[in-house]
């Protein structure tokens, strides 16, 4: 018979771990609680709101396919699958992306606490200082300011997802180890963690590599004949890399990489080059995360030389001498060791030489805990008395979570989180060209044209700010100066849609309707696959110039790539109408309605033509939801009334 006091003693870890478990996630949802109501952010637009591909309507294998790969324009499956079905169970209300990306930090979070559990029971700490201090480097991560980005910031769940998957196929592949060849399950689990990780971003590339690192760190400890004895490992992981390599570059993959790789503003050797400066100062950021020092866009300036800013040369040296320490007292100092291949594998595959911006707070999100535990498990697992070092740092954590909350507040908005970034990085001509996007569109022209001018003020060749001051002249009714800007885009980047499309509606407005024609058809032969407007531009020419038949052919190559376009639905019915096919006309309108309930012009439209073919019930049902006092709403219930 088990007494009391042994129900104590058993039931007070489960207490302790309760407790623990609740101030971690009361701490995240107060650090992150503002970040709910936030909008959603700049590429969030493109990969949510105006990406046709995740706007999952059943769960039929293609619709889940092309959703997945999105016409094998994206390497990125799992990631967009989740973002598919945020749209299918909310459509597009921020609060349930920004819900499911605090989920994967709780899981992240959870996996690093289980993780740091295992790995310091395994090299020899007491299990109560083991656990204490697994908890604290997992709660210190969770609050970490740095974090923000990936997990705020819808458009970075690729990140995040990648995170999470990664750190628990480090936990199954731990437990794999100590059961030995016993239970091979935990391995399986492992690898398909693993799986899950790189197909949720291609950064998790290097896990792999990295859990056979850990296995030798850990497990092997680098005995003698490590090498022979993990030949397979290493053979596996070659044939690995090789195929990632062939699948990830397969010729339209890498076309695209080439082409964005010319638009870069520096040259691939100078990015290499400004790398360890990235590196070096990504550290200074994890240890002093002020909201100050956090911003969107960081203003990076690339190196132009070794010595050129001069701090490129010493963080070289920093870089290879850390690399060489690390693997010279790999035996010995095994976790120091371990935490520097750790932050390098982690950040590795952004840092190559890639058309992509040098530095983002996102690429931390797994990196910093190459700082975080090592900070804080030494005085909790050294000290004889680590009661003063569990105070300090509950009192940080509770620091960086207000900075947390802080951070999460300036991001609830577009304007609020551009603003605060032009503030931080006043001479990025990128940062002044988004604030000007982001002022346009909430019609703000006074403040957006001197923030775009600002842009091409700092950079003449900034395809984005003349493009952008093209759009807000064109919105502002300055068409002259909108042509010259639009036409200043296209001399700068003459294969971007974007400007050809704008500036054949520029011509279209104007009644110029044959260059407006070849401006359209410049847009749509260089538009990708899920871009909508060029071909919906180009069937609206079609239909002001009296061609139907060619206003029909473009309104459905719109709907194909965007089926649930309530708007080119209508169109489609405008041009079905003038050309007297009937029953094509009806069927456009419903659809029309459906997708878009609120539509009222569809709704009464629709309602019209039901009631002329004497289907009243039909016609009065659809007119319900109309205000009764609405005209064309009274013309239609007083004619069927009549009948």
């Amino acid at each position: 018979m088990i007494s009391n006091s042994q129900n104590a003693r058993r039931a007070k870890p489960i207490l302790i771990l309760l407790a623990q478990a609740a101030v971690l996630i009361g701490l995240v949802i107060w650090a992150y609680g503002p970040g709910l109501n936030s909008q959603f952010q700049l590429d969030d637009g493109r990969i949510i709101a105006g990406n046709v591909y995740i706007r999952m309507l059943d769960w039929s294998p293609h619709t889940l396919w092309r959703a997945a790969f999105q016409d094998g324009g994206n390497n990125r499956p799992l990631t967009n699958i989740t973002l598919a079905l945020n749209y299918y169970f909310g459509g597009y209300k921020p609060r349930g992306y920004h819900l499911v990306n605090l989920g994967i930090l709780f899981f992240t979070a959870m996996g690093i606490w289980l993780v740091l559990i295992k790995l310091f029971a395994r090299l020899g700490y007491e299990r109560s200082r083991a656990e204490l201090a697994a908890w604290l480097a997992a709660l210190l991560w969770s609050v970490h300011p740095v974090n923000i980005q990936a997990i705020t910031y819808v458009a970075q769940r690729y990140a995040s997802m990648a995170g999470a998957f990664s750190i628990w196929s480090i936990y199954f592949f731990h437990l794999g180890q100590e059961a030995g060849k016993r239970n091979w399950r935990f391995f399986i689990i492992s690898g398909l963690f693993c799986f899950f990780a790189i197909m949720s971003k291609e950064t998790a590339l290097t896990l792999p590599a990295l859990l056979l690192c850990y296995k030798l760190y850990f497990f092997d400890g680098f005995a003698r004949g490590w090498l022979g004895r993990n030949w397979k490992w290493i053979l596996a992981l070659a044939v690995f890399y090789a195929l990632a390599g062939a699948i990830l570059l397969r010729p339209g993959m890498a076309a695209r990489i080439e082409t964005d790789v010319g638009k870069m503003p520096y040259s691939v050797w100078l990015r290499s080059l400004s790398e360890p400066r990235v590196f070096v100062w990504y550290i200074s950021l994890l240890l002093f995360p002020f909201p100050q020092s956090l911003s969107l866009i960081h203003d990076f300036a690339a190196s132009t030389s070794i010595f050129s800013p001069w701090t490129t040369a010493i963080c070289l040296v920093l870089v290879l001498g850390a690399t060489f320490l690390a693997i010279y007292r790999a035996r010995s100092w095994k976790i120091y060791s371990f935490a520097m291949l750790w932050y390098w594998g982690q950040l590795m595959v952004e840092a190559l030489p890639l058309p992509i911006d040098l530095a983002h707070e996102h690429r931390l999100y797994l990196a910093s805990l190459a700082i975080i535990v090592p900070a804080v498990a030494w005085p909790i697992l050294k000290l004889k008395k680590p009661g003063l070092a569990l105070g300090w740092i509950l009192l940080i954590a509770v620091f960086f979570a207000q900075f947390s909350w802080q951070r999460n507040h300036t991001w609830q908005t577009e304007e609020k989180l551009l603003k605060d970034t032009a503030t931080k990085a006043p001479g990025s001509s990128m940062v002044w060209s988004l604030y000007c996007r982001v002022l346009g569109k909430i019609n703000k022209y006074d403040s957006a044209i001197p923030a775009c001018q600002m842009a091409v003020r700092l950079s003449p060749s900034n395809y984005l700010a003349h493009f952008t001051l093209g759009v807000l002249y064109l919105k502002a009714e300055q068409p002259e100066l909108a042509e010259t800007e639009l036409q200043k885009a296209i001399e700068i980047w003459p294969n971007e849609y974007g400007a050809h499309n704008y500036l054949g509606f520029l011509y279209m407005k104007a009644g110029k309707l044959e260059p407006a024609e070849q401006e359209l058809l410049k847009a749509v032969e260089l538009s990708r696959e899920s871009v909508v407007q060029p071909l919906f531009n180009l069937a609206v020419l079609y239909s002001l110039k009296g061609d139907h038949p060619n206003a029909a052919k473009w309104y459905l190559a719109a709907l194909a790539r965007d089926p649930s376009n309530a708007q080119a639905h209508y169109f489609l019915a405008q041009t079905y109408l003038a050309l007297k096919q009937g029953d094509d006309y009806l069927r456009e309108l419903r659809k029309a309605v459906d997708l878009n309930p609120e539509g009222k012009n569809a709704r009464l439209e629709l309602a019209r033509a039901l009631a002329g073919s004497n289907r009243c019930p039909e016609a009065t049902a659809l007119i319900q939801a109309i205000p009764a006092d609405d005209p064309q709403a009274r013309e239609i219930l007083s004619y069927c009334q009549s009948q």
